[in-house]
């Protein structure tokens, strides 16, 4: 079934990273927009792009990175818990505490006994926009766990959840039931998804096609206001949001299929490849330029300062991952070894063709 895509070079797969960059764009750009819109009490010209994103925005953050997770499905649970498990919770717990310190709350542990207790709260509620990170692990457990069942039956597992969209306030739970059908699609359909890329490269006026009706789509559930409808088709937990997600998600794989021509492509798959660090801390620069600009009030553009924020939001994480490495404090965005499974093999590995 096209598995051969998914092993050609790497060249092949340049949208993958192409897509991943443009992703965290758009989920950086919603948290910088809405925060400004509130801080500067209106809205500005990037508010319905926000909008116009918002059905596809994490689902295709999902397809994709369960698209990744997809060579990971036939590995040992030691590997899955030690690269996506034990990763994501390292940085969950860390980056829960440096966001909480930077925000000043650190004066209200009193003690290392409420500290811990903390830490271990923030692994079954995670605080503010890290849920994402914890979904990353969740949703890795329980796709390698249903990997012995067919695809097919656990698309339409999660498919019934996500119309379920139950609603326990639990937002873990919560999250899994909306999400995890476009990380399953990414997952379990990879060759199939790798293939459509390759169709979208050669069947250009198609792909662009199925583009431009899925945008319109879009658009008309998202802009009823500036369109002259009355009512919005798009809430969560239905069959709309379902498709749009999915059909926005293999748009955006389009888009990015087409961009990878571009020399231009390769600053959004070098953000793509560092979407991790820049999500963990793009909230602090987002904050202090947000907070800079409101403040001084030289910018009166609601749009303008909602795109300054946003940019060096996507900025500051990478020139931050710099800076940590040459102050010896890489910690802050790679694992250190002493956060390792330990590997239990008798045996050397040996290199397999």
């Amino acid at each position: 079934m096209g598995g051969h895509h998914m092993a050609s070079s790497g060249a092949r797969l340049a949208w993958a990273d192409v897509a991943k960059g443009i992703s965290i764009i758009l989920v950086v750009m919603m948290h910088s927009v809405l925060g400004t819109h509130e801080a500067m009490h209106g809205t500005g010209w990037l508010g319905p792009v926000v909008e116009f994103a918002k059905p596809f925005r994490i689902p295709a953050f999902f397809l994709l990175a369960g698209f990744f997770f997809a060579g990971m499905m036939q590995r040992s649970w030691g590997e899955v818990l030690e690269r996506r498990v034990l990763h994501f919770v390292y940085f969950l717990v860390l980056w829960s505490f440096i966001l909480l310190v930077v925000k000043g709350g650190f004066l209200t542990f009193g003690g290392p006994a409420a500290a811990l207790k903390w830490a271990a709260m923030s692994l079954i509620e995670p605080s503010g926009s890290l849920w994402f990170i914890h979904a990353l692990a969740l949703f890795a457990v329980m796709a390698r766990l249903t990997a012995s069942i067919p695809a097919l039956s656990v698309l339409v597992a999660a498919a019934i959840l996500h119309l379920a969209a139950p609603e326990t306030g639990w937002t873990l739970a919560d999250e899994f039931a909306s999400r995890f059908v476009f990380f399953i699609v990414g997952c379990r359909f990879a060759p199939m998804v790798a293939d459509f890329a390759e169709d979208a490269r050669s069947k250009t006026g198609m792909s662009l096609a199925m583009v431009l009706i899925t945008a319109l789509m879009t658009a008309i559930a998202v802009w009823p206001g500036y369109l002259g409808l009355s009512v919005s088709a798009l809430t969560a937990g239905s069959i709309v949001s379902l498709i749009l997600g999915l059909f926005g998600a293999l748009s955006l794989v389009i888009v990015a299929v087409h961009l990878a021509r571009f020399r231009f492509s390769s600053i959004l798959s070098a953000l793509g490849r560092k979407s991790l660090v820049i999500y963990l801390a793009f909230t602090i620069p987002m904050a202090a330029t947000r907070m800079v600009l409101v403040k001084t009030g030289f910018i009166t553009d609601i749009g303008l300062v909602s795109l300054i924020v946003t940019m060096v939001a996507i900025a500051g994480p990478v020139l931050m991952e710099l800076v940590a490495r040459r102050a010896r404090v890489s910690f802050l965005f790679e694992r250190p070894g002493w956060v390792r499974l330990k590997e239990r093999r008798a045996v050397p590995r040996l290199q397999t063709a």
